[in-house]
């Protein structure tokens, strides 16, 4: 933040008044900030919260790279974007293709360590929470997360485990209680300063609640008595070879609480000249090219490819199909697949029968029914050439991810159970 964002600027005379909510987030922030965190302080409307995380962070500056984004409708991955990329002042025209941004995004958040203040994050819907999540999960970067936002803020959080499990500190923000009205207010404004205690209390009881916005209007100059605060009305804004039976099977990893270990785990895989892959896709994007876009990029490949094609369709998966055989790549780990689409699945698994990786699917929930009835349909498929049905092997988080942390393969540094089909499942 470049300059002070306080509330209430215009209300002359105001202080800001340190009470008991604004020093715990004070510790909270400050905490967050060091263990580069993620952060959620959610409240009604008038409590403080903006202002209050405002403060503390212009404590913090100027040795803590601070940038605001504030949103004020329901925002798109691809808005999420547009929105970093402005807040964190890159040169140039914004990339046009998903892959091209994240990789724009994730190399400019390598760079130094950096704190995000999302304001007004109620307004975020999943999909803009998982492109967060996407960025702060990327072990380069160096990101502390505060989400700010009403209580849909929080509900929003809490329905996604995902998210959820990886914000560090919750802290609800409430209305000020009679006797921290009696403290606070006397120092908010000097027109309350020598005020008798019982007309505080009586202007708090009938007309701000405890509500410090409303506490701003009830003290700014007035040719009427104002009545309860009312939030305003927002606007939203505008292969290469043949087949070979029999085919590698299918492995899906069911982290049921979606722990953050396991995605860093799975990352940690990533490596190319050994012949092993790990694709993250972009959030936000359900187009089958997208995600092929996003396996060239993993295979640090150009993701766009030059000249002009017919019907303008790029052959990305054809592309990324040449690269794996070619390189070759033998084992491929597909994080977020739960959000996978029918027709995604399909093209991985052809993309399997292809190539003869082995694929394994980490599902961040309970189940995975979309891949699961793919895999029905390509086993179908190919019953007439003779070729082994693809095996599904549904292995429990608890049993397979225990194995990433105390048995590491030597080879794949994934697990040894990822090596070969869990026996007796």
């Amino acid at each position: 933040m470049t300059a002070a964002t306080y509330q209430y600027v215009d209300l002359p005379d105001a202080s800001v008044v340190t009470t008991r909510a604004l020093l715990t987030a004070r510790e909270n922030i400050a905490d967050t900030v060091v263990a580069r965190a993620m952060m959620c302080i959610h409240g009604g409307a008038g409590f403080g919260k903006t202002l209050a995380v405002n403060t503390c962070l212009r404590g913090l500056e100027p040795h803590e790279d601070v940038r605001k984004i504030t949103f004020r409708a329901r925002p798109t991955a691809r808005a999420v974007r547009y929105e970093l990329f402005t807040a964190l002042d890159l040169a140039g025209e914004p990339p046009r293709h998903p892959s091209e941004f994240d990789r724009l995004l994730k190399t400019a958040l390598a760079e130094r360590p950096r704190t995000f203040l999302v304001d007004e994050a109620q307004w975020l819907n999943g999909e803009a929470f998982e492109y967060f999540r996407y960025l702060w999960d990327e072990p380069a970067t160096q990101l502390a997360i505060i989400f700010v936002g009403g209580e849909g803020c929080h509900t929003v959080l809490r329905r996604e485990p995902m998210l959820s499990s990886r914000i560090f500190i919750w802290q609800h923000f409430t209305r000020l209680t009679p006797s921290e009205v009696l403290e606070a207010i006397p120092l908010f404004h000097p027109i309350w300063a020598d005020a008798d205690p019982d007309d505080i209390t009586f202007a708090d009881s009938h007309a701000a609640h405890g509500n410090f916005r409303a506490w701003a209007q009830l003290t700014r100059p007035h040719p009427h008595r104002p009545g309860p605060h009312r939030p305003p009305t927002r606007r939203p804004r505008a292969a290469a070879l043949g087949l070979q039976p029999p085919r590698p099977p299918v492995t899906v990893v069911i982290d049921r609480h979606d722990h953050v270990i396991h995605t860093y785990t799975a990352l940690a895989a990533h490596h190319p000249p050994s012949g092993r892959i790990t694709l993250h896709p972009s959030p936000g994007t359900t187009s089958e090219t997208g995600l092929a876009h996003d396996l060239l990029a993993a295979l640090e490949k150009p993701p766009l490819l030059p000249g002009r094609f017919p019907g303008g369709r790029q052959p990305a998966w054809e592309a990324a199909t040449a690269w794996i055989t070619a390189l070759p790549v033998t084992r491929l780990i597909v994080l977020r697949a739960h959000r996978l689409t029918a027709r995604r699945a399909m093209r991985l698994l052809q993309l399997r029968t292809l190539t003869g990786i082995h694929l394994i699917l980490v599902c961040h929930r309970p189940h995975l029914h979309t891949v699961s009835s793919c895999t029905k349909q390509d086993q179908t498929a190919h019953q007439d050439q003779h070729s082994c049905p693809p095996q599904l092997s549904r292995t429990p988080t608890h049993v397979l991810m225990q194995r990433v942390v105390q048995q590491p393969c030597r080879t794949c540094a994934w697990t040894s159970s990822c090596c070969s089909p869990v026996p007796g499942e």
